[in-house]
């Protein structure tokens, strides 16, 4: 899953409006113990999230919501699952739950948010760097 991932606005849901256009992308680094997520979005601040493998819970805030998250390997080591919730720490009862999934499949990630709202599918192709002459 490591590597650079440029947004395919032809094969996905469509962008947040204000990002449309802006050259999003993800830039994942997949190790041993833990996987480090980039969402990128220029003249933007970008999201990094950090997830180990040993099931703790990464407790962070997002805009002024609070929130907490589990990442898991399922489909056989196959798909990346986030399973989280937030909420507004001056209204707690009102917690929202959601579920993201990464999957690759050959140069392609597939990323998918799912919440009370509705399901939402944005596809990524690998960033191939020039070749160089020999």
């Amino acid at each position: 899953m490591t590597g650079t991932w440029l947004f395919d606005a032809a094969a996905s849901d469509p962008m947040l409006e204000s990002w449309k256009g802006r050259g999003v992308k993800y830039v994942i680094s997949h190790q041993a113990a833990f996987i480090v997520l980039e969402f990128q979005v220029p003249e933007v601040q970008s999201s990094t999230q950090r997830y180990s493998w040993n099931g703790v819970i990464q407790r962070f805030e997002r805009g002024a919501r609070q929130v907490e998250e589990a990442a898991r390997w399922t489909e056989a080591g196959r798909m990346l699952e986030i399973v989280g919730r937030d909420w507004n720490p001056t209204v707690s009862e009102e917690r929202s739950e959601y579920r993201f999934t990464y999957v690759v499949n050959g140069d392609q990630l597939t990323f998918m948010q799912e919440s009370e709202s509705g399901r939402t599918v944005w596809r990524f192709s690998r960033q191939r760097l020039p070749s160089r002459p020999r």
